[in-house]
């Protein structure tokens, strides 16, 4: 009769633990103050795990926004160095002095020497 009779042992702890978990055998027995430290660990998990995403999706927006300053800034960038290699070109530059009653000079320039 020994021979026909199987004991099931699992293998490890772990697994005999994980079990009697899935089975819901490790609630028949016990009362809830015995798993008060189990369910407060996993509310503060859940929490945690909560907050972190919305930390997360918070800096992905911030990230988004500092992308489109940084290519407006660019472009504002590139804009007013074209602007500024037009405006200080030699012709440019003399259309503003004549105006203000100042003539380039038709003579070479010269050497001072001491």
């Amino acid at each position: 009769m020994k021979d026909l009779k199987q004991n099931h042992h699992p293998k490890n702890n772990l697994q005999s633990l994980l079990i009697e978990f899935l089975n819901g055998k490790t609630l028949e027995g016990k009362s809830l103050s015995q798993f008060a430290p189990f369910l407060l660990y996993s509310s503060l998990l859940i929490m945690f795990y909560i907050s972190n995403s919305y930390k997360t999706e918070k800096l992905v927006r911030e990230i988004s926004t500092i992308e489109k300053q940084l290519k407006d800034l660019r472009s504002e960038h590139i804009t007013t160095k074209s602007q500024l290699m037009y405006v200080s070109k030699q012709t440019e530059v003399e259309k503003l002095v004549n105006n203000k009653g100042l003539r380039s000079t038709k003579d070479q320039p010269f050497v001072l020497i001491k």
